[in-house]
């Protein structure tokens, strides 16, 4: 009697509920993967915003850079290209202006490129017009 009590006490030990060690590799397994994919999309979308940040801040001083032109043409003190950098948010901002006339003798139109710091990509290009009278 006592040897069939001992030998249902092992046969209930191995029938417990609850999960093997293979299954638990497996389940860690699939969530670092998960993990590892959310990881990779929040870096990435934090570059991407990083990115436009510049270019909104580039688009910025190109507007800064055109309107300065307009009342530069108002005052009558005409320039046809030029170099310039502008302190916005802590940062450098390089951008070179171009002054063209168009088929109007009074209509001119202002190209503003502009780069941050002395990089050679143009984050923001920007076009207007001036009417001189």
């Amino acid at each position: 009697m006592v040897q069939n009590s001992f030998a249902r006490q092992q046969s209930s030990a191995k029938l417990a509920p609850g999960f093997t060690l293979v299954e638990v590799l497996i389940a860690l397994l699939l969530l670092a993967i998960a993990l590892f994919a959310m990881l990779r999309t929040t870096l990435i979308s934090s570059y991407q915003t990083l990115c436009l940040q510049d270019r909104t801040i580039a688009t910025w001083v190109a507007v800064n850079v055109i309107n300065q032109t307009r009342w530069q043409y108002s005052q009558s003190k005409v320039t046809i290209n030029k170099l310039g950098s502008m302190v916005m948010y802590h940062q450098v901002w390089q951008w070179r202006i171009y002054l063209c006339p168009t088929i109007s003798s009074h209509i001119y139109a202002i190209t503003v490129q502009v780069r941050k710091g002395n990089t050679s990509s143009i984050l923001s290009s920007l076009s207007s017009f001036v009417y001189l009278s």
